[in-house]
């Protein structure tokens, strides 16, 4: 019953919008706001859920990840016991 109530009042918003005289300033920041929040809810969900993804993967893959991660040069047994003076 709550979700109809808010697409009712949804709907009214709109049609008052429609309804409403506006220049082409007005009409185009309604048209922004409008792309906005059409591309920009989902991306940020999409970020949102990724950074927790990310925060739950284990160490060793966290650390396997990105620059350094590969063996060039040798292996990463090599790579590991190589000391640094």
């Amino acid at each position: 019953m709550r979700n109809k109530k808010a697409m009712s009042v949804i709907k009214q918003q709109m049609s008052d919008l429609l309804q409403k005289e506006m220049d082409r300033k007005d009409f185009l920041k309604h048209m922004g706001v409008a792309a906005v929040a059409l591309i920009g809810v989902p991306a940020v969900i999409k970020a949102l859920t990724q950074a927790t993804d990310s925060s739950t993967r284990s160490p060793s893959t966290k650390n396997s990840l990105g620059y350094g991660s590969s063996a060039y040069g040798g292996s990463s047994a090599q790579r590991n016991n190589h000391k640094v003076s």
